[in-house]
């Protein structure tokens, strides 16, 4: 008997490590899904101690490890995976799961621990983007006055939400347009763009801006004077409303100190 294995040994003792393979993918099928997988990569294996056979010759350990690993793991594959239960659902837990309950009752355990981590794994990413947002905010809290307006003309979006967010707000020259707002939208909130993105992101304080539009001291310096003297009409309407916008339009029209 010695003699009659001992040239199998090599084979055997390789696959015994398929057959370890074939026998965890039959308990893990409510993970992998079935058996099948298991044959194919036996057939696998098989192959490429064909090919190993054809090259390094049927002697060299390679040739026997695939060998031995690709029979038995597809041998005990196909066998488990015709003989599992045939009825709905009752091959979902595999061969031996089916015949032996202290496998179906590991299964079981084993599903409602990965469900465990995968529910602790969910909580621990919801956790790592609180920590960023956090981390955003108090990254906004470092950002200066200088470098929110760099970022305003720079179209920084995000620079400004996280400045935003930490509240920091646009000043009155959002509604700059030089004389009775004849020049247009310039400088730091030129970009129309950035404007609607500062509405859109809570970064305009329009209860505290548009009445200190209306606040229309006369000065004969037209270089001073009240800001709805330099306020461009359309961003008033844009950020005040109509009211105020009418309310700008009647001071422009009797503002002649510039003049």
């Amino acid at each position: 008997m010695r003699a009659f294995l001992q040239p199998l040994e090599k084979y055997l003792s390789f696959g015994a490590i398929g057959g370890l393979i074939g026998v965890c993918n039959d308990i893990a099928t409510p993970l992998a899904g079935s058996n099948i997988y298991g044959v194919m990569a036996g057939v696998v294996a098989l192959v490429l101690g064909f090919l190993a056979a054809a090259t390094l010759g049927i002697r060299s350990d390679i040739t026997k490890g695939l060998l031995g690993v690709g029979a038995i793991m597809t041998t005990l594959s196909l066998f488990f995976l015709t003989q599992e239960p045939s009825g709905p659902n009752e091959g979902d837990t595999g061969y031996l799961a089916s015949r032996f309950s202290i496998i179906e009752k590991a299964q079981d355990k084993l599903v409602s621990k990965l469900g465990d981590i995968h529910q602790e794994t969910v909580k621990i990413a919801d956790n790592t983007a609180q920590i960023a947002e956090n981390t955003d905010d108090l990254r906004g809290f470092s950002i200066d006055l200088t470098r929110f307006n760099q970022a305003l003309e720079n179209g920084d979006k995000r620079t400004v939400a996280l400045a935003c967010r930490s509240g920091m707000r646009a000043s009155e020259f959002i509604f700059n347009g030089g004389i009775h707002g004849r020049e247009g939208p310039h400088g730091t909130y030129g970009d129309d763009d950035m404007v609607a993105f500062l509405i859109e992101n809570g970064c305009v304080n329009a209860e505290k801006l548009c009445p200190d539009l209306t606040k229309m001291e006369d000065s004969s310096d037209y270089l001073a004077g009240p800001p709805a003297r330099f306020a461009i009409l359309d961003r008033v309407e844009l950020i005040c409303g109509a009211d105020f916008r009418k309310e700008v339009a009647d001071w422009q029209a009797g503002d002649t100190a510039w003049r």
